[in-house]
């Protein structure tokens, strides 16, 4: 190894070669990309915080997400393919969270599609939805407050089911009521923990 070689993995695999900066275990490119994405996960450990309320806390979740963006560096895994199905009128912003979340390097999971807009679902409808969860690991359902009965969220479900893609149902809000959909797989809150527990589980397709 050459002697102050920076510790950072290139993204083909690879270490870095390029020499460390003064007290510094990792390069110019590395050491500016690290401060970047601290800020970013912590700016996303606030939105989620702020979405689920009491359960986690913004402050604590903040802390968690800014931790494990600090890490030097992150495992090697082959992410889960997931298909978010949620009510595209009204839950645009936990949907996003999620999105943000799956970006994180030590996510175990990465968002490949997600509803899609419909005032009624058709045929030409439920083809394309059943194409995109065809594609995924898993379908992960974000409950709010209208989930229950949005329409385009319970024709996924279906779909999912007649494809036996595995389904689960994550609580969006904690500081309002969010209706379990029966039959539609296990309820879970919203936090680090069971995302991991989530995805250390769901099988991949082969």
């Amino acid at each position: 190894m050459v002697k102050n070689q920076c510790k950072a993995n290139t993204k083909t695999g690879g270490r870095c070669k390029n020499r460390t900066g003064p007290k510094n275990q990792f390069c110019v490119m590395h050491s500016r990309e690290n401060q970047e994405r601290a800020v970013h996960y912590s700016v996303f450990g606030g939105l989620i915080g702020h979405l689920v309320g009491a359960s986690i806390g913004g402050g604590v979740l903040g802390a968690l997400v800014g931790a494990l963006a600090s890490s030097k560096e992150a495992p090697v895994w082959r992410k889960k393919r997931v298909f978010v199905s949620y009510d595209f009128d009204a839950d645009q912003r936990i949907k996003h969270a999620v999105v943000a979340q799956s970006q994180h390097p030590k996510a175990r999971f990465e968002v490949v599609d997600g509803s899609l807009k419909e005032a009624a679902p058709d045929d030409e409808w439920v083809k394309r939805a059943e194409r995109k969860i065809k594609n995924a690991d898993l379908v992960l359902v974000l409950l709010g407050r209208h989930t229950y009965r949005a329409t385009g969220v319970l024709t996924e479900i279906q779909i999912a089911k007649k494809l036996n893609v595995p389904i689960v149902q994550l609580i969006g809000y904690s500081d309002s009521s969010c209706r379990v959909i029966k039959g539609a797989g296990r309820v879970y809150e919203w936090n680090w923990k069971n995302l991991e527990k989530i995805f250390a589980t769901t099988v991949h397709k082969v």
